[in-house]
């Protein structure tokens, strides 16, 4: 407090205060590492339809590729009015609200899934803004690709799809 104007300090306590819904995710997310194996796949079994049923590619796919690839994710934090920047990635909202040009992503919203493809040229550039503070998992295509090498069946589904 010391000295700083009434905005920047409102603004320091809202950033803190949504802070720690981030950090209760992260801690959520490791405190499945510890649990048994049959309960920790059923939760990520479900974090991952959630994160992917959206995605029309991922319909396609089987639960522990679908497993294998919500292992994947990073999860950032931003703040509002942030530009997100995170190119050759797929970005799902884990909580808060993006402007993606005339349209708003909110929970389980995603985009960029064409920056997976492999030809550049053919990849839309989507600038998203933070309409409030806002955690967004990012799933890089070398991460994907990654995972689609032990994956055959699914390596299918993505290059029928034009997205590998």
């Amino acid at each position: 407090n010391h000295d700083l104007p009434v905005r920047l300090r409102y603004r320091a306590r809202e950033y803190f205060r949504e802070a720690q819904h981030h950090m209760k995710f992260l801690r959520s997310v490791q405190s499945t590492e510890n649990l048994p194996p049959s309960l920790r796949g059923s939760i990520v079994e479900h974090m991952a339809f959630c994160y992917f049923h959206h995605i029309r590619v991922f319909r396609s796919t089987g639960t522990k590729f679908r497993q294998e690839v919500a292992g994947r994710l990073r999860p950032h934090f931003f703040e509002r009015q942030d530009r997100i920047n995170l190119p050759e990635s797929l970005c799902v909202v884990e909580r808060g609200a993006i402007l993606l040009g005339s349209r708003i992503a909110s929970r389980f919203g995603h985009w960029g899934i064409d920056n997976i493809i492999n030809n550049s040229k053919f990849r839309r550039v989507f600038l998203a803004k933070c309409l409030t503070h806002a955690e967004v998992l990012e799933l890089h295509r070398n991460d994907l690709f990654q995972v689609l090498s032990n994956f055959p069946l699914e390596r299918l589904v993505f290059g029928r799809a034009a997205v590998c």
